[in-house]
């Protein structure tokens, strides 16, 4: 009796291998073809342009890195009040030579026009950079001190 269960078993396991082990080929099938076509491969986003993201208060308007590390942007309050901007950091670190310096008042709704080195950013013409932090240190005119915004870039490298 015991050697007729085994083989009950045994011949439903392969019952159930034959009749549902179609489906389980199709999508190992189905997820080697996405995985070779790059799918899941979060390294080959490239950025279709130039863009900041997750920033809520300071806005950049545009923005431009050139290969030397040299970066061109606008940065616009969005705050109900004016902000003193008192540091940048760009993919953790401050950028050289930034010109105006900071502190720097910008009224509501006003923009400013930065540039700077970052030097850790430089690269060849062409090249796409993705997931680089950004980070704002603003206090607001008569008000709170020690704001904080915060946000992730993706751009191209252009001449420079």
């Amino acid at each position: 009796m015991n050697e007729m269960h085994k083989m009950k078993r045994g011949q439903s396991s392969i019952e159930y291998i034959v009749t549902y082990g179609w489906v389980l080929l199709i999508l190992i099938l189905v997820v080697v073809g996405m995985w070779n076509a790059g799918f899941f491969k979060l390294s080959t986003y490239s950025c279709s342009k130039n863009e900041v993201m997750q920033l809520n208060t300071v806005r950049i308007t545009a923005i431009k890195f050139l290969s030397s590390g040299a970066v061109y942007m606008t940065v616009k309050n969005n705050e109900e009040a004016s902000i003193a901007l008192s540091s940048v950091k760009i993919n953790g670190f401050a950028p050289t030579g930034l010109s105006p310096s900071l502190p720097r008042t910008i009224a509501v709704g006003g923009e400013v026009n930065f540039t700077g080195t970052v030097a850790s950013l430089a690269g060849a013409v062409g090249d796409t950079k993705s997931n680089i932090p950004i980070e704002f240190v603003y206090n607001l005119t008569g008000g709170a001190s020690g704001h904080r915004d915060a946000g992730v870039m993706c751009f191209r490298i252009e001449v420079g």
